[in-house]
């Protein structure tokens, strides 16, 4: 059986596929901090991790499909494979994988961390090649 955290992590996935960056932030705290890897800069706050994604999603479609997800005390990691269209629908980049550490507050997201599958060590990459 799933922790509330997990499912929490979850619906908060859901959201991001569906463009919704408000029903993201409903599972956040209010200070929020979330990476911004193309600017490599960390986005914080509520506000403005809506207004970054919401340019974003202008931009371009996001599908991010989910691995394996464990809890740790009060983080989730979750390894995931990201990939991202054009407005038009074609393919912008190869897919990436990536695992996405998420940070609590009680029951609220407060931080988020990404890190590729390269940056992790072999043993951890060979439990999540389906992904590929």
């Amino acid at each position: 059986m799933e922790s509330a955290r997990v499912r929490v992590v979850r619906a908060a996935y859901d959201c991001f596929n569906s463009k919704d960056a408000s029903g993201v932030l409903e599972f956040c705290d209010s200070d929020i901090e979330i990476p911004d890897p193309i600017h490599e800069s960390v986005r914080r706050g509520k506000a403005d991790v809506e207004q970054y994604w919401q340019h974003e999603f202008g931009l371009v479609d996001h599908v991010v499909s989910l691995g394996e997800i464990v809890e740790m005390g009060d983080q989730v990691v979750a390894v995931a494979r990201h990939q991202m269209y054009n407005p038009d629908g074609s393919t912008l980049a190869e897919p990436v994988r990536a695992v996405h550490r998420f940070t609590f507050k009680g029951d609220k997201i407060a931080k988020m961390e990404y890190s590729g599958l390269d940056d992790v060590p072999d043993s951890v990459r060979e439990r999540f090649d389906e992904l590929r």
